[in-house]
């Protein structure tokens, strides 16, 4: 396929969902997030988004502003289309740096989740 048939198939697709209609549920919010926790079980992926609230002298804290439930196949839905769109973003502007502490946490996570999901298996 050539780089303009694969175009071509882009933006056909691209117009066939910006004509899909969306109907905006009452209870839906427009929340601003720069924390996140994850939460797994074998049924459900659920994503807390939360904000550090400045108490002045007292220091900042979390708060939590809204939790996420997502079904297995729509996480995974959502991570390869987060992952495609960070990485064109990354090649646009540059790399978002991560710390090493980020990394290290998420490998432990990772063993934690492992161990915790093997036994609600058992």
């Amino acid at each position: 396929m050539s780089g303009n048939e694969r175009n071509s198939d882009t933006i056909v697709e691209t117009e066939r969902v910006q004509n899909l209609e969306r109907n905006q549920d009452i209870e839906m919010y427009d929340v601003y997030a720069n924390q996140i926790r994850m939460g797994v079980t074998l049924s459900d992926f659920s994503l807390v988004f939360g904000a550090i609230a400045d108490r002045g002298k007292q220091g900042s804290h979390n708060v939590d502003k809204c939790i996420v439930r997502l079904a297995p196949i729509t996480f995974k839905q959502l991570y390869i289309q987060m992952s495609a769109t960070l990485e064109a973003y990354e090649q646009s502007v540059g790399k978002i740096p991560t710390s090493k502490k980020i990394v290290d946490g998420s490998k432990k996570i990772q063993k934690v989740l492992s161990i915790n999901l093997k036994e609600q298996l058992s």
